[in-house]
Order: structure tokens, then C-alpha cells, then sequence
């Protein structure tokens, strides 16, 4: 408890080292297989996914956030760099522990990804079955005496099977909100990849290509493929998951990095077009060297060179939308970030009512010398209150309320945090003023008196560009 804000940092450190870890791994898989002969050592797919990544808001910021997504982010983004370097058994297992260890809807992903692999003869039905057997098992007898121990409350316990049971057969993950079944894909998808969604087509889309050609015959075909096969999945599972009323934004952060792969392939494409244009090889093979009839030959080549320049520039142009692109998305999260850091007022309230202990340490009187109950409700609880955050905290207590008695030992305070919930046996009833403070979003409960309040509910002022906040969790002292 002593060190328990500093456990938290360290923690969310190397959670983030191993999210960076994935990222670079998959960025190392795209560089080998889809690189081109044209690309350069500072211009290359693996970079411009790991720039496009680093540009958005929500994979950089949540990296490091202690949810099941983040550390499901972590195996199913290897997963992918190990599908992509042809190791399909690999990419099951590491699909099939994250779904039995911390999400289970990767059930989903798991199996839009085992179809695609089937269809392509990457696996047999019997291997698959065999993988998914031996992994689940094994990762049951991984997960479920761990979390027993720490939620079990004396029963045996299988997190992601009792959410699985909830989601599916009780159908009430709609009891926490409901959003229409194209929200994925109308806002969560454009609001996880800002201005880099804009790159996604041109990874399939030949258009720059054919530009860059000019007056040249391009023989090739209009449509590039090559993405297809690990996008289609990814589509699959985002599509069959909008299936289930409640939404968040964090239930698709599996399906970035591969999104992230194919618009690094779009912006790719568009600078690989660009460049062609400034190669002489490619003028000298464009303009025609006979002689027969120069007046003629004169007339065509001026012609195409007329057409090499505005394609140059429209080459060029697009290039420069696509850097733009990444650039605005970039723009964009940073104006997310400063406004995120307002968002969490529950923790916030935290900090207030720990000065508040500290500064009425000296007027408390020998009865509250015992335990000190602390409410915290459920708008302050997801708004930054963590069990670090709860440690730190009730050592505060410790450490501020205690006093020497005759006998020179040490009579502290405690204190003794509760937290209320959605469901109905873990709410309670303030009207019974067992509570001592209150961090709640309600400013007015009986027996009670405010006397500190945290802000939050941040947006922008675009007329005096500012963030502008309001009193969010309020902490109530019992007047009693």
C-alpha cells in the first residue's frame, strides 16, 4: 500500500512496452512480405503503419490502460504478424488463449479468421479442432484457479465464460446502453482512425498506379487483392459483433492494427506512384525514341509529356492527402488527449478527499479514530477511481489519522472504501447515513454537505479555444 500509486505507473509501463512490443512485431511482418523492390529505408510499409498507429487517439492512449482489451490487444496484435508470416497454427493459438483468458468475444474474431484459414487450406479442420481443444484447455487450468483466488470469493470462477453466459444466452449486455447495429462502422470505426480511414481504399484501389502510367499502356489489373484475405476477417468480426445491443469503442480495438495495415498499404501506394514520376528511367521508357517521321514522333512525345506532368502533380497531390492525412489525425488526437485529461474526475475526487482527510486530520474526534466509510458511486468509479488509487488513499488514512497513545502505540485511523454498482445487490441505500464521505455525481443527498467537487464533462470552446469543464463528482462530508 505504501507504493501503490507507483505500482500502478509501473504496471501500465510494461503493459505498454508490450503493446509496442506487438506493434513493432507486426510492423517487422508487413516490412518483409509486402515491401517492394522501390522502397526505401525511410519510406516503408512497416514505418508508415507504425506512424498511422502512432497518429491515432485511442490504440496510444488506452496501451497502457489496465482492460482485457489492452491485454487482448497485445496477443491477438502477434496473432496477426504471425498469420501474415505464415504460421497459421501460431495465429490460433495465441486467438484461442485470448479468448478463454481475457475477452471472450475473440470468439468471434477466432472465427471469421478460422473460416478465412480454411477456405485458404492454411489449416485442416482436424488440426483446428485439435488446436482449439488442447489451447482451451490449457488455458482454463490457467485462468481459473488465478481468478478463483482473486474474485472467486470461494467458488470456482471462469471471468470471460460467466460474461460469455451473459452476453449470449441472458442477452443483457443491452442493460449498459444500446446502439444501433451500424455504429461500429458509422462512428466508432471513423473516430478510431480519424483521417487516416481515407487511406484504406487506395491499398485495394490501382488508381495512382495507373496515373503515374501516363500515356504508357498499364496492364495490369485495376484492383489489388493482396490485402483481402486478413481485411475480410476483421470486417467479419466487427459486423457479427454489432449483433449485440451494447457498443463501445474498446470492443473493436482488435480490428485496428490489421485496418492500420491496410491504409499504411494505401499510403504506400500512393508514395510509391509519386515517386515513380521522378525516376528518369521511367521518362526515358515513355517518350519514344524513333525517327522515323520526327515531326510526328516530336507531336506525340511533347503530348505525353504534357500528360506526365499533370500526372505528376495528381500523383503528387495524392501523396500529399495521404501524409496530410496521417498529419491531421495526428492534430486531432492531441486535441483528444488534452481534452481526455479532464475526463476522469472520479479519480480527481479521489486526490480532494484526501486533502480534505489531511487537513481535518487534527479536529477529528476519538470516535472516528476507528473506521472511516468512504462511498464511492458508480459515475466516480469509471471515472478514474482505481483499486491503486483506493490503496493509496486508505494508507493516507493511516498515515495522517493516527496518534500515540499512553502506552506509545500507534491508534490509527482506517479507512474502508465501498463501491456501489449497476446490479442491484451491490447498491445501497444513503438515506442510512453509514457513510462518513460520499464521492458522488449527486450534489444533493440528505444528510449530507458538499464540500469539494472534481470537474470534468471537458469540450472545446472553439469560439475562445479552450476546454471548458463542469463540477462532475462532488465529495459530501455527513453533517451528523
Amino acid at each position: 500500500d505504501n507504493f501503490a500509486l507507483l505500482i500502478q505507473a509501473l504496471s501500465r509501463g510494461l503493459l505498454c512496452i508490450f503493446n509496442l512490443h506487438a506493434f513493432f512485431h507486426l510492423a517487422t511482418i508487413l516490412e518483409s512480405k509486402f515491401s517492394s523492390p522501390s522502397s526505401t529505408k525511410k519510406c516503408t510499409i512497416g514505418g508508415y503503419f507504425l506512424l498511422i498507429t502512432a497518429s491515432q487517439f485511442h490504440l496510444p492512449y488506452y496501451s497502457s490502460r489496465m482492460l482485457p482489451n489492452t491485454f487482448a490487444l497485445v496477443l491477438v496484435t502477434h496473432a496477426y504478424a504471425y498469420w501474415i508470416d505464415s504460421k497459421p497454427r501460431t495465429t490460433l493459438v495465441l486467438l484461442v488463449a485470448c479468448a478463454t483468458i481475457f475477452r471472450c468475444d475473440i470468439i468471434i474474431l477466432l472465427a471469421t479468421v478460422g473460416v478465412t484459414m480454411l477456405l485458404r487450406s492454411e489449416v485442416t479442420l482436424p488440426q483446428a479442432i485439435r488446436i482449439g481443444v488442447v489451447t482451451g484447455f490449457v488455458s482454463l487450468v490457467v485462468t481459473v484457479p488465478f481468478d478463483s483466488l482473486l474474485w472467486g470469493e470461494g467458488r470456482l470462477m471462469w471471468p470471460e465464460g460467466e460474461v460469455l453466459l451473459f452476453n449470449t444466452v441472458e442477452n443483457k449486455s443491452g442493460d449498459y446502453g444500446v446502439s444501433p447495429w451500424y455504429w461500429y462502422f458509422v462512428k466508432a470505426l471513423p473516430k478510431g482512425m480519424l483521417f487516416t480511414i481515407g487511406l484504406v481504399p487506395f491499398a485495394f484501389w490501382r488508381l495512382p498506379e495507373y496515373i503515374a502510367a501516363s500515356g504508357k499502356n498499364y496492364g495490369k489489373a485495376y484492383f489489388d487483392a493482396d490485402c483481402l484475405p486478413f481485411l475480410t476477417p476483421v470486417v467479419g468480426f466487427i459486423a457479427l459483433y454489432s449483433i449485440l445491443p451494447h457498443k463501445e469503442i474498446r470492443f473493436i480495438f482488435v480490428a485496428f492494427p490489421i485496418l492500420n495495415f491496410v491504409a499504411a498499404r494505401g499510403l504506400m501506394r500512393l508514395h510509391e506512384s509519386a515517386m515513380v514520376l521522378f525516376n528518369p528511367a521511367h521518362v526515358d521508357s515513355t517518350i519514344s525514341k524513333k525517327d522515323d517521321d520526327y515531326e510526328t514522333e516530336t507531336t506525340k512525345n511533347n503530348t505525353i509529356k504534357k500528360k506526365m506532368f499533370a500526372s505528376k502533380w495528381v500523383t503528387i497531390l495524392l501523396f500529399l492527402g495521404g501524409v496530410g492525412s496521417v498529419m491531421a489525425s495526428a492534430v486531432g488526437s492531441s486535441i483528444f488527449i488534452a481534452i481526455s485529461k479532464k475526463n476522469y474526475p472520479g479519480g480527481d475526487a479521489l486526490q480532494l478527499l484526501r486533502k480534505e482527510l489531511e487537513e481535518s486530520s487534527p479536529s477529528v474526534s476519538s470516535q472516528e479514530r476507528g473506521v472511516l466509510e468512504i462511498y464511492v458511486d458508480v459515475a466516480a468509479a469509471m471515472t478514474g477511481i482505481s483499486l491503486f488509487g483506493q490503496r493509496a488513499l486508505i494508507q493516507s488514512c493511516r498515515d495522517i489519522g493516527g496518534d500515540k497513545s499512553a502506552q506509545g502505540l500507534s491508534s490509527k485511523r482506517m479507512c474502508k472504501v465501498t463501491k456501489d454498482g449497476y446490479e442491484h445487490e451491490n447498491a445501497f441505500d444513503l438515506n442510512e447515513n453509514r457513510f462518513h464521505y460520499l464521492l458522488s455525481e449527486q450534489p444533493a443527498v440528505n444528510g449530507y454537505n458538499v464540500v469539494m467537487a472534481a470537474n470534468g464533462f471537458p469540450s472545446l470552446d472553439l469560439r475562445s479555444l479552450r476546454i471548458v469543464t463542469k463540477d462532475s463528482i462532488y465529495v459530501l462530508q455527513q453533517t451528523d
